[in-house]
């Protein structure tokens, strides 16, 4: 063994097999790998469109052209869908994680639609969904004069209406 070279733990030889296994042989074809790329692009143009920093006479409408994941429901009971939508796909992909170290850990696979399931999401949540869930999660946490920002009529830390979505919201986008 080279100087200065330890030997790693048997967690870090479980983290490294599961982080290999989902980018090794994950190559995206071009014909999806330049749509997605150019997609990710318009999402981060969003931010000069947004209509909080609209232009006069600009539509409503046009910062959908650069993010047509930017929707936020009017009803702040249908929001919360859409933060379910997002937690749920977070907790997938953890759950994922936490099932493909399991069976590193095993030294066998009984099913690989997880690992499939791990590189085709992390791909996603990493690339094209990563903005808007970040922006659904932080809905929760924009408090201003005691409102949520986006939903004025919801109190901030009156009910568990806010602080449930509060709690999980926080605790996603922290870690």
């Amino acid at each position: 063994m080279e100087k200065g070279m330890r030997k790693r733990s048997h967690l870090e030889h479980i983290l490294f097999s599961v982080l290999n296994s989902m980018v090794s042989g994950n190559e995206v074809p071009s014909s999806l790998a330049y749509p997605l790329t150019i997609f990710e692009d318009l999402q981060l143009l969003y931010f000069c469109w947004h209509p909080g920093y609209s232009f006069p006479g600009m539509p409503s409408w046009i910062h959908y052209i650069w993010n047509v994941l930017a929707y936020r429901p009017d009803a702040y009971s249908t929001f919360l869908v859409l933060l379910g939508i997002a937690v749920l796909i977070i907790v997938t992909l953890v759950a994922t994680i936490v099932f493909s170290g399991i069976s590193f850990n095993r030294g066998k696979f009984k099913y690989m639609w997880p690992l499939s399931l791990l590189r085709a999401g992390t791909m996603l949540a990493v690339g094209v969904l990563n903005i808007p869930i970040t922006e659904v999660l932080l809905v929760s946490l924009d408090c201003t004069g005691g409102v949520l920002t986006t939903y004025p009529q919801v109190s901030c830390f009156t009910s568990a209406q806010h602080v449930l979505p509060f709690i999980v919201s926080g605790k996603l986008s922290h870690n």
